[in-house]
């Protein structure tokens, strides 16, 4: 075990199997992405989503962007279940898409198992 001391005089150490950071919620994600097409425009559709059946769920948010480099506000966001979830009926269109699974919620872990998209090149990108 790495024990670390802290400048408040506490001695921490890392714990896989923590729910809480001494009692604030941990907020843990993971993010895909971008995905784009060099024509113009992708499509991001229709995820399917495999969580671990012994711990919680998480948001699935669809994100999208004019530029690679900054990730835009979700646009789309649906809730998932643990265990593999039916396939999600949403989708968006833009320059450059990014799927994020999140969960932020007081003493819950979340293990995703598989994500599968559909993706494909949507027509030429206008201009703002």
């Amino acid at each position: 075990v790495v024990a670390v001391g802290c400048e408040d005089g506490f001695v921490r150490f890392f714990d896989k199997t923590a729910t809480t950071d001494d009692g604030s919620a941990i907020d843990s994600y993971v993010t895909v992405g971008p995905f784009y097409d060099p024509s113009g425009s992708v499509r991001v559709r229709d995820p399917k989503v495999v969580l671990a059946r012994d711990q919680s769920g998480c948001w699935l948010e669809l994100l999208t962007s004019d530029t690679p480099d900054v990730r835009g506000d979700p646009v789309e966001k649906v809730l998932l279940t643990p265990g593999q979830n039916p396939t999600v009926r949403i989708g968006v269109r833009g320059a450059y898409v990014w799927l994020r699974l999140r969960n932020a919620g007081q003493g819950q872990r979340w293990a995703m198992e598989s994500l599968m998209v559909d993706s494909y090149p949507a027509g030429r990108r206008v201009a703002p």
